[in-house]
């Protein structure tokens, strides 16, 4: 299925990966891919407090995964092979992979959702700004770690990367190398000085700029610390990046399946002759709309110019995408209005037909053995 559908470069891909050695060692039955031949990824963009949008498409597939499966203790966690994310994304990936205290993910899609309601406020705490002590501990950064480490902790524990119950891929950006860190259960588990704390993966693939100041830390093996901001420089739809280490890690795989969760579509609409006379300060906030949607657009084209689509006949490629209205696309806006705005938008976008059909379609492929 991958090189029918990849053609060209893709064949090249797969030669490439299957020249590489896999470690001489018997694999870990959470290596071994859930169904023989295929690899199913999750993917989840960045986009904030907008996060609620993609964990509550999280809790219908799980909801539907355990109706259909008859097993209510049946966890996203149990049916992907590669979990990627980015910002909040990541947190939703760790959050998912995350062990709890018998070995099953610490989490449930609900607990995930909920996350956002009950604790949204903690995270972006405009009540800061009302101190003047808070606000020169902030600086020009909009929010100091406090509540997010707070909320991050608490979901993720003591949790280190290389104990994640599949294989994660989170994306970030290394200030010191000046160029994308990916961290990967893979990388970790091979090398102690790749393993880290999930708590600093979590907080450095949320480390926005201008919204939070950057986080460094060191490996578990304690050779070098780094500093670190948000994947959404690098990704902020990390699907493709996905498929490359699915390949990697599982370059047996003759298929895949991609559920790319969105975080919501917005850019706003720009007359081009009110452009051509702005400067830095009147692009400042439509670029930042423009650089998170226009490359994750770009991803989404590739991979529907790659792979069938999920209302085709062999749909392998699943992109889930409300798209929102402006009065809910800030990113930082957790405001228990803001929040119920997000739960009727997410609802909505489920609840529509195109939506419930692609469902439909995905949930047997995700169940198969």
């Amino acid at each position: 299925m991958i090189d029918d559908t990849l053609s060209g470069w893709g064949q090249w891909v797969r030669k490439r990966f299957n020249e590489v050695t896999r470690p001489n060692r018997p694999p870990k039955s959470d290596e071994v891919l859930i169904s023989k031949g295929q690899v199913r990824i999750l993917s989840i963009d960045g986009g904030g407090i907008r996060g609620i949008l993609p964990a509550m498409l999280m809790l219908e597939i799980e909801r539907r995964l355990q109706r259909d499966a008859g097993d209510k203790q049946l966890r996203l966690a149990d049916c992907f092979d590669v979990v990627a994310g980015t910002s909040t994304g990541g947190v939703l990936a760790l959050g998912l992979t995350t062990p709890g205290k018998n070995g099953r993910p610490r989490h449930d899609a609900r607990a995930l959702a909920d996350m956002y309601v009950e604790h949204g406020h903690e995270v972006f705490d405009v009540s800061l700004f009302k101190d003047f002590r808070a606000l020169k501990a902030v600086g020009s950064n909009k929010y100091p770690w406090d509540g997010a480490e707070k909320v991050i902790r608490s979901y993720l524990g003591d949790g280190i990367l290389s104990e994640s119950l599949r294989e994660v891929l989170i994306t970030t950006y290394c200030l010191d190398s000046g160029g994308a860190k990916f961290f990967k259960r893979r990388h970790a588990r091979a090398d102690k000085g790749e393993d880290f704390k999930t708590v600093d993966v979590a907080k450095a693939t949320c480390a926005a700029p201008t919204y939070f100041p950057p986080v460094h830390f060191k490996d578990l093996a304690g050779r070098a610390e780094h500093g670190y901001i948000d994947g959404g420089v690098v990704a902020h739809n990390p699907a493709l990046c996905a498929v490359t280490e699915a390949r990697r890690t599982f370059p047996e795989a003759q298929d895949l399946i991609i559920v790319s969760l969105g975080t919501g579509w917005y850019v706003p609409e720009i007359d081009y002759r009110k452009a051509e006379k702005w400067g830095g300060i009147q692009w400042a906030r439509p670029l930042v709309d423009i650089l998170f949607n226009g490359p994750a657009d770009a991803v989404d084209h590739q991979l529907r110019e790659m792979l069938p689509t999920a209302l085709e006949e062999e749909g392998r490629y699943f992109r889930f995408q409300p798209k929102i209205e402006k009065a809910a696309a800030a990113l930082d806006d957790a405001t228990p209005k803001n929040i119920d705005r997000l739960q009727d938008l997410a609802r909505t976008y489920i609840d529509r037909p195109e939506t419930q059909a692609m469902l439909d379609r995905l949930i047997p492929l995700l169940l198969k053995r």
